[in-house]
């Protein structure tokens, strides 16, 4: 396997694990989708390599 394709499996997990001990711990379901969305963004522009202090 891919190591990139092993980091994604990694970071998928991550986001799962965290947002089932969320559910657990009893936050509300629209926190966990703001977090989720900024978890999965997060990932996508450290993937993408783009910090945006670039010129």
């Amino acid at each position: 396997m891919p190591q990139q394709r092993i980091r994604d499996l990694v970071a998928f997990i991550s986001i799962l694990l965290t947002t089932l001990g969320l559910i657990a711990l009893g936050v509300r379901p629209d926190q966990i989708v703001g977090l989720a969305t900024a978890l999965g963004l997060l990932y996508s522009a450290w993937r993408s390599g783009n910090s945006g202090g670039q010129e």
